[in-house]
């Protein structure tokens, strides 16, 4: 997937485990929010715990990444991090607490990056992201 702001492919390179990781490869204006890759998922209601591994090279903001997770009424909606993204950062996991309403059968796990404060227009982001080990596991 490409956009103005960034490009997501697979890299089979970069990965904490399995075959391949998420690469978002940042390419736009500091002051541009960014709403990337999404996964819906199949859930009964619950207590859920989420998790992801992310690392960082070259990351030229102080905006953050991370995981906005809203449910199929969109009317509940948990943020995972951000993530520490800004420069270069080694593998780092990211969690929260779910927990899925009654009459909600699916929810929607999306990455997204928050402008940096203050950031202006003519401050081209640059970089690179990965996210690997995304895991949605029921605890109660």
């Amino acid at each position: 997937s490409r956009s103005r702001e960034a490009a997501v492919d697979f890299d089979t390179t970069v990965k904490t485990s399995g075959t391949r990781s998420l690469r978002m490869t940042l390419r736009g204006p500091s002051s541009v929010g960014y709403e990337g890759a999404t996964q819906e998922v199949m859930v009964t209601p619950g207590t859920y715990r989420f998790s992801a591994a992310v690392r960082t090279q070259d990351v030229s903001s102080a905006g953050g990444i991370y995981f906005r997770i809203t449910g199929g009424d969109r009317a509940s909606r948990v943020e995972v991090g951000p993530a520490e993204s800004s420069g270069t950062t080694p593998w780092h996991k990211v969690s929260s607490e779910v927990v899925v309403s009654e009459g909600v059968s699916w929810i929607r796990i999306r990455i997204m990056r928050r402008p940096g404060p203050g950031a202006e227009p003519e401050h081209d982001l640059r970089g690179t992201v990965w996210v690997d080990e995304v895991t949605l596991s029921k605890v109660g």
